[in-house]
């Protein structure tokens, strides 16, 4: 049988140990400072600031990226297999190359090549057409890439 004094003292080590832990977790819960620049979305909760804002917004902001959908985060690239700091817009990832000088130390992420990767489709291997396609006027050509792009609104 315990002493009383016994009890005391393990109740007093299990308090401590579940306020350490409590602690612990609030710190974890506490959402990361929001930068002085930070532009904020309420409808996906999330911020863009420094260099992605400036690029975000100089580049045609919602109408062409979408709202932020993540927090700008360190992620390895597809396409080196190095470490970037990247954040994800409903139509675009921005990914910042502080190597690169201004204007391409903010790159976007290859989103198409990587879902045709996926699919096993290599894309640059695909036929290319020697000439524009005769039957259908609402399709453009490029004679760079011999590819054609249809059914786009332009």
């Amino acid at each position: 049988m315990l002493r009383l004094a016994s009890i005391s003292s393990l109740l007093v080590l299990i308090a401590n140990a579940l306020a350490i832990n409590a602690t612990t977790l609030i710190a974890t819960m506490t959402p990361p400072a929001i930068a002085a620049d930070a532009r904020c979305f309420p409808q996906t909760g999330q911020c863009i600031s420094g260099r992605f804002r400036e690029v975000w917004e100089q580049s045609g902001g919602i109408a062409i990226f979408g709202l932020p959908i993540t927090a700008a985060q360190s992620e390895r690239s597809p396409d080196t297999g190095k470490t970037y700091l990247m954040q994800w817009f409903e139509r675009a990832r921005f990914e910042l190359h502080p190597a690169n000088p201004r204007p391409y130390d903010v790159l976007l992420g290859r989103l198409g090549d990587e879902s045709l990767r996926k699919q096993g489709i290599i894309w640059q291997q695909a036929p290319r057409e020697a000439a524009p396609p005769s039957d259908d006027s609402a399709c453009l050509w490029f004679r760079e890439t011999g590819r054609t792009l249809c059914d786009q609104p332009y």
